[in-house]
C-alpha cells in the first residue's frame, strides 16, 4: 500500500490524530506490524495533514480524523464546518452547472493535493471524449488547455473500432458530457502529466463538497475508485464513494454482470 506524507500503515486499529503510535508496533500489542510511526495529527485513513483543532466530525475529538473532512481540507469555519458546508449537487439528476459562480470561486479553497505541481486552472470543456477525459481551453490563456485525464477515478471503455463499448461506457461519457462549453476548475496533486502527455487534474464543477467531478462519477456508480502513481490525497475518499454505489447497486454496478 502506498503511504503518502506523514501517513502509517493500516492494522487492525485505525489511530485518529490524537493517537501517535501505530497499534501494531508493540505498545498496544498486536503483530505483523510495519514499525511505522503515525504522526500527531494525521489520520490513519488520509494523507491530510489535520491541524485545524476543531471536532469537524462532531465525534468528541478536537481535530479532523474523519476522511471527507480531512480530505476536503474543512476547517474551523462556520462555512466550511463538516457537515454544514453547502452540498452542491446532489448524486442523482442532471448537474447544475453554473459558469459565472465559477468564474468567482476562490480557487485556493479548492480541494488539491498535499503538494500540487500546478496552481488551480480555469478552463472550459470543449468536448467529453468518454466518462474520464476531456478536451479543454484555459480560460486564462495559461498551459493547461489540451486532453485532461481525470485522476482518481477509471470509467468503462467507449468503443475504438472494432472493439465494442465496455458496459456502461457510454452512460458514463454520456454523463461527463454535461460539462461540454461549461467553465469547471482543475485543480492538481503531485503529478501533472501521464506517459501520453495528457494532464492529470481533479475536476471541480462547484463550491460544494459533492462537487468535483470525481465523486460525481463514483457515486452514481459511473466509474472505479483508480488510485495511479503519487496522485492519491483523496485515495480513500474515493473507495469510500464507490463502496456507497456498489452498496446501493447504482449505475454499472447494477446493470453490469
Amino acid at each position: 500500500m502506498w503511504l503518502g506524507n506523514g501517513a502509517c500503515a493500516q492494522d487492525s486499529t485505525i489511530e485518529s490524530p490524537s493517537q501517535s503510535v501505530d497499534a501494531s508496533t508493540g505498545g498496544s500489542g498486536g503483530s505483523g506490524g510495519t514499525g511505522v510511526t503515525c504522526t500527531t495529527g494525521v489520520a490513519e485513513t488520509t494523507t491530510i495533514r489535520c491541524t485545524d483543532a476543531c471536532d469537524n466530525d462532531d465525534n468528541g475529538t478536537a481535530d479532523c480524523d474523519d476522511v471527507n473532512c480531512c480530505a476536503l481540507e474543512l476547517d474551523c469555519d462556520v462555512a466550511t464546518y463538516c457537515g454544514q458546508q453547502a452540498a452542491g449537487n446532489p448524486w442523482d439528476g442532471y448537474l447544475d452547472l453554473d459558469d459565472s459562480q465559477l468564474e468567482g470561486l476562490e480557487s485556493s479553497k479548492l480541494p488539491a493535493g498535499i503538494h500540487p505541481c500546478h496552481a488551480p486552472s480555469l478552463v472550459r470543456v470543449n468536448y467529453a471524449v468518454d466518462g474520464d477525459t476531456l478536451d479543454v481551453t484555459d480560460e486564462l490563456g495559461g498551459d493547461t488547455s489540451g486532453r485532461v485525464r481525470v485522476i482518481g477515478v477509471d470509467t468503462p471503455e467507449v468503443s475504438h473500432g472494432d472493439v465494442p463499448a465496455d458496459c456502461y461506457a457510454d452512460e458514463a461519457a454520456t454523463f461527463t458530457s454535461q460539462l461540454t462549453d461549461h467553465l469547471v476548475w482543475l485543480t492538481f496533486d503531485a503529478e501533472c502529466r501521464d506517459d501520453y502527455g495528457r494532464l492529470l487534474a481533479y475536476v471541480q464543477i462547484g463550491a460544494g463538497t459533492n462537487d468535483s467531478l470525481e465523486r460525481q462519477l463514483l457515486r452514481r456508480g459511473f466509474a472505479r475508485a483508480y488510485p495511479y502513481g503519487g496522485n492519491r490525497t483523496f485515495e480513500y475518499l474515493f473507495e469510500s464513494d464507490e463502496q456507497d454505489a456498489r452498496d446501493l447497486t447504482l449505475g454499472m454496478w447494477g446493470a453490469c454482470p
